[in-house]
């Protein structure tokens, strides 16, 4: 099934508040939380390949805003303006 593959969990959610999924929630695991933590990690990674670039930096502290983990969030950026 297609749905399945969803990684984002912005698009998870849509599809929780849409009942036009309803139909096919039942066939599927949706697990936001450890959608968010994966997005985290894979934003932490492209920070560290490319800790020179902004906007890595930028999604990373977005996500990690968004999960409500804000020092983390503040390290980021600080350690980038240090830079």
């Amino acid at each position: 099934m297609t749905f399945g593959k969803v990684k984002s969990p912005y698009v998870m959610v849509a599809a929780l508040a849409d009942n036009r999924f309803a139909p096919v929630r039942s066939e599927i695991t949706i697990d936001i939380p450890a959608a968010m933590e994966q997005e985290i990690q894979n934003a932490r990674e492209a920070v560290a390949k490319r800790p020179d670039e902004l906007m890595p930096v930028l999604r990373l502290t977005g996500l990690l805003a968004a999960s409500l983990h804000y020092s983390e969030a503040l390290q980021v950026a600080d350690d980038a303006v240090k830079r």
